[in-house]
This record gives structure tokens, sequence and C-alpha cells, in this order.
């Protein structure tokens, strides 16, 4: 008698974890259908002075801080050179500097170096 009781408590641990597994494939596998969908966050609850509103529409791209000029400290090769405003831009979903040419001579980057790992680059790729 206690043979059989324990082969039928035996097949019903087995039950009870092929559920459990099943249960935790499904868990797992299950993908959360507003993850996929973008999602609105009305800016006007942040004010009640429409024209105070922020614009949020950044931070619908993924982005941590807005496009925009942003006072910055430039460091070159770990070295200080000094604090001056850059425009950042969205590109790719990430937040670019927009530096030109004139700016990196003036911080003495060698220009050819960037161009010859630009070319290096197109050749490879």
């Amino acid at each position: 008698m206690s043979f059989s009781t324990g082969i039928n408590s035996l097949s019903g641990i087995k039950i009870n974890n092929v559920k459990l597994f099943i249960f935790i494939l499904a868990l797992l596998f299950s993908v959360d259908s507003k993850s996929e969908e973008e999602f609105y966050y009305n800016p006007y609850f942040l004010s009640d002075n429409p024209e105070s509103v922020a614009d949020l529409s950044s931070f619908e791209k993924g982005l941590e801080v807005p496009e925009g000029n942003y006072l910055v400290d430039i460091y070159l090769n770990d070295i200080f050179l000094k604090t001056q405003y850059i425009n950042f831009i969205e590109n790719k979903g990430q937040l670019s500097p927009c530096i030109t040419k004139a700016e990196l001579k003036s911080w003495n980057v060698n220009l050819n170096l960037i161009t010859d790992e630009q070319n290096k680059d197109k050749n490879n790729g």
C-alpha cells in the first residue's frame, strides 16, 4: 500500500513540475505589447501655463537629454582644454556634438589622422 501511494505522490509531483515548467516558459517568452508601442506623455500635465510647457519629443526617441546648446568641458587625451558651448543633435538615437574643423584645429587635433582613419573605414566597409 505504501508503495502505490508513493508512486501516486511522485507522479503528482512530476505533473506539478511540468505545469510549473510550462508556466515559467510562458512567462519568459511572453512579450509585453506595450514595450513595442510608442508612449505619449501629455506635457500639459507638467504646467498650468500652456506657454511654459516643455518639449518632451527627444525623450520619446530614447535620448536622456534633449538636443540643444550645452556648456561642456573639452578634454583632449585627458587634458582639460577649455569650457565652451557645443551644439548637440540627435544622430541615430544618440546625442552627437556638432564640432567644426576650425574648432578641431584650435584644439590642435591632427586632421590628417582623422581623414586617414575615415578612408580606412570606407575601404574596409
